[in-house]
């Protein structure tokens, strides 16, 4: 068997005013070298439709799309990967 590690990013949210400005390459890109460094295979994420562009130019893939429910709000989602 062979053991597959990955790195799960909870949260990415910019404040309007840091949009544009490189902070979420800067901030993927020390959680990426992070993630190398401990020798995992893949980060995955669920992405809200805002999030998804983002995470795309970063180099993720949509592996489903997914709807769920928070305190009774229906919310579309991609649950996204990076191969390392």
């Amino acid at each position: 068997f062979r053991r597959v590690l990955f790195c799960y990013v909870e949260l990415a949210y910019m404040l309007p005013r840091g949009r544009g400005r490189g902070l979420f390459r800067q901030l993927h890109d020390r959680l990426e070298a992070e993630a190398r460094n401990a020798g995992l295979a893949r980060l995955h994420t669920h992405a809200s439709l805002a999030a998804e562009g983002p995470f795309k130019a970063m180099g993720y893939r949509v592996i489903a799309r997914e709807v769920v429910t928070l305190k009774g709000e229906m919310l579309r989602r991609a649950a996204m990967e990076k191969r390392l």
